[in-house]
C-alpha cells in the first residue's frame, strides 16, 4: 500500500539478524523482501492500540485524515479492502 502521505526520507537501520530473518521469510513467501516487510508492518496494525499510537504521534494534522490508526483501517497488498483496526 502506498498512500499520498509525504515522508521526510528517514529510513531506519535494521539489524543484521532482522535482515537475516526477513530474507528467509521472504524466500518462504516467494516474494521480494520489500513486499514482505511492507506486509509484516501493515499486518500488525490491527493488533495495536490506536488511541495510544495517536496520542504519541508526531505527524502533522493533515496526515491524520489518511492515517490507518485514525481511520481504523489498513489495506495490504494481500487484502486491498480495508480491515477494521478498532471498534
Amino acid at each position: 500500500m502506498h498512500t499520498d502521505i509525504q515522508f521526510d526520507g528517514y529510513v531506519p537501520k535494521v539489524s543484521k539478524q532482522a535482515i537475516f530473518v526477513l530474507r528467509r521469510y521472504a524466500w518462504f513467501k516467494k516474494q521480494p523482501m520489500t513486499d514482505t516487510l511492507d506486509q509484516l508492518i501493515l499486518n500488525i496494525v490491527p493488533s495495536l492500540d490506536a488511541k495510544s499510537i495517536c496520542s504519541a504521534c508526531k505527524g502533522s494534522e493533515p496526515q491524520c485524515e489518511d492515517c490507518p490508526f485514525k481511520k481504523g483501517t489498513v489495506a495490504t497488498k494481500a487484502n486491498k479492502s480495508p480491515k477494521a483496526t478498532r471498534k
